[in-house]
């Protein structure tokens, strides 16, 4: 008996996982270059948060930023009122300046 290739081999994600998933697969908006930022989810290590990552150049236009985290923020809960997560999800935002 032959057995799978690991890549085949079943997988049940947590639910911050698949939000993570999901948000990074759908919601991406925006281009380093293009808009001086982007931003990516992962899991929270306390298990109840996202962590949304917001990587940026100094010269980021501030304003800019500002709004694409706030639509981060709302497509973050959105996406967990979607499933009912909504109750005990939360979103942390993480600035990291490219140098």
């Amino acid at each position: 008996m032959s057995e799978k290739p690991r890549g085949e081999e079943k997988y049940t994600p947590t639910c911050l996982e698949w939000l993570t998933v999901m948000l990074n697969s759908t919601f991406q908006y925006y281009d380093i270059e293009r808009d001086g930022f982007d931003l990516v989810y992962l899991p929270g290590k306390d298990g109840e948060s996202i962590q949304m990552v917001v990587s940026h150049y100094a010269n980021v236009d501030e304003e800019r930023m500002s709004k694409g985290v706030e639509s981060g923020e709302r497509a973050a809960l959105s996406l967990a009122e979607s499933y009912n997560w909504n109750s005990w999800i939360n979103v942390e935002v993480d600035f990291r300046e490219i140098r």
